[in-house]
């Protein structure tokens, strides 16, 4: 089921911090885990020790929280809405932005870095809940 699909890099990432990661999702769900690096590689993925997740808040807006939680930015409108779309979130010497069907909607440019993490690209299924879209498309860039 769609609800148990998820993909794992198979290698760690130590410390990311310039890149883009980007994924087509469709979902009527609250509160799950988009994508993240995170340092378990088991199916569920349940560890607290995560960062630079890519997330549906319980609002339905897309969020992407870097450093541990210390910083978060939202989109202000929701996108659970079951409908296709495709969303970006980049970090870089620039900032940390989302990018929902090619426009802007969250920004920051005070954040350049994330928790020093070394662990797996995660995309789907996590320990906040099981993920209740589908992805045809993922990937991560280093710049």
């Amino acid at each position: 089921s769609p609800s148990n699909q998820y993909l794992i890099t198979n290698a760690t990432y130590t410390n990311p911090n310039n890149y883009t990661m980007s994924l087509w999702f469709r979902s009527s769900s609250n509160s799950v885990v988009l994508a993240g690096l995170n340092t378990e590689n088991t199916a569920d993925g349940n560890t607290t020790n995560h960062d630079r997740q890519l997330f549906i808040n319980r609002f339905g807006q897309i969020a992407f929280r870097v450093a541990n939680n210390a910083n978060i930015i939202t989109s202000a409108q929701a996108y659970n809405d079951n409908n296709w779309h495709h969303v970006a979130a980049t970090l870089s010497p620039r900032g940390i932005k989302i990018y929902v069907d090619g426009d802007l909607v969250a920004s920051n440019s005070l954040v350049t870095s994330g928790s020093g993490l070394t662990g797996y690209w995660r995309f789907g299924r996590s320990q906040m809940c099981c993920y209740g879209g589908l992805h045809i498309e993922t990937n991560v860039r280093n710049f």
